[in-house]
């Protein structure tokens, strides 16, 4: 393995990079094809810019997560022991804890009676559940292979890949350039991986994490290309994303657009590094992991509680869709704060130590 230095400046950057990706991972779960509000159609515009924030641009967060974990482990030798044993601590526990806890919670509210028609709308009866389906709450191996809170399904594929990077390493290290090739075609043509429930993008972002330490690639090698040229590039690919849902190629179009858009992200942060907003962008990234552990069933309660008490229209549902992340993002970094300040080893094991 290639020990890659990582200079102040370029921790900055990834710090802020992936709070940017964090964001984008609550405006995917922001999306919906048909609105909150039950009515039987969107209106195109509406469709087009939701698809455009959460699906075109959006969808390059998590494979940059999986690209990112990736890269820092294999930037330098570590004990497979060992960094399964932290990964366990600094993971596992908030994705056992995390998933118990909303579980507790539906069943509470599923037995009360102001509180159950809400509940139970989400089609998880608690009380009716058997071993599989607590077996399947925490792993996620059926239908949709996500567990009880659905988010966390990242969180299971990381700790799957991390005790198999050794066994990948391997491959990486052997044959980089024919494992780059693959996993490309891969990553361009194929639906599913059918490994359990390791996701498509979780084992190629892995991967190629893998392959730029091996190949000695730094990340700032973006920086490179002409800002310029590459927005019009993204630009370019966005819209080609856009126009081709309806083509069997679309799948193809799409991955290709989520690769370019991990570029340009991380590119965008060499400006966002020496701007007014730096400071305010480090102090927020500190939060990310928390956005992510908290934001999924908190984002879900207020789309319901916002179909019922808003008018139906378009505009209203536009509103609900740009301005209901950003109010759920800043609801989970005042709870993060508030739990550190009021139960700061309750805040420790729900974020795997995080402070």
């Amino acid at each position: 393995m290639n020990s890659q230095k990582i200079t102040k400046e370029l921790s900055q950057r990834i710090n802020i990079y992936k709070l940017i990706l964090t964001f984008m991972v609550v405006y995917i779960h922001a999306y919906s094809s048909s609105n909150s509000n039950n009515i039987s159609e969107i209106s195109p515009w509406l469709e087009n810019f939701k698809y455009i924030i959460s699906q075109a641009i959006s969808k390059s967060s998590v494979p940059a997560f999986f690209f990112l974990s990736a890269f820092f482990l294999y930037r330098k030798d570590f004990s497979w022991k060992e960094n399964v044993k932290q990964k366990f601590k600094t993971l596992g526990i908030s994705y056992l804890l995390l998933n118990f806890i909303w579980i507790i919670f539906f069943f509470v509210a599923q037995e009360l009676p102001y509180t159950r028609n809400f509940f139970i709308s989400s089609g998880k009866i608690i009380k009716d559940y058997n071993f599989i389906d607590f077996s399947n709450a925490f792993l996620g191996f059926k239908n949709t292979f996500s567990p009880f809170l659905y988010t966390l399904w990242f969180v299971r594929d990381l700790l799957f890949l991390n005790i198999l990077s050794k066994i990948i390493w391997k491959f990486i290290d052997k044959i980089p350039n024919l494992m780059l090739i693959i996993t490309v075609i891969l990553w361009l043509t194929i639906e599913s991986t059918g490994i359990f429930c390791l996701d498509i993008q979780a084992i190629c972002f892995w991967i190629l994490g893998g392959i730029i330490v091996k190949k000695n690639i730094k990340l700032d090698i973006a920086d490179k290309i002409p800002f310029l040229l590459l927005t019009l590039i993204y630009v370019f690919s966005i819209t080609v994303d856009l126009l081709s849902r309806d083509m069997q190629i679309h799948m193809s179009i799409h991955r290709f657009n989520v690769i370019i858009g991990i570029i340009f992200w991380f590119s965008l942060t060499k400006f966002l590094i020496n701007g007014n907003l730096k400071q305010y962008l480090l102090n927020l990234s500190a939060y990310n992991f928390s956005i992510y552990l908290f934001h999924e069933f908190t984002l879900r309660f207020a789309k319901k509680i916002c179909a019922k008490i808003l008018p139906a229209s378009t505009i209203s549902q536009f509103l609900q869709y740009f301005f209901l992340p950003i109010a759920v993002i800043a609801f989970c970094v005042i709870l993060s704060i508030c739990l550190k300040k009021i139960l700061p080893k309750f805040y420790s094991l729900l974020t795997g130590g995080r402070t």
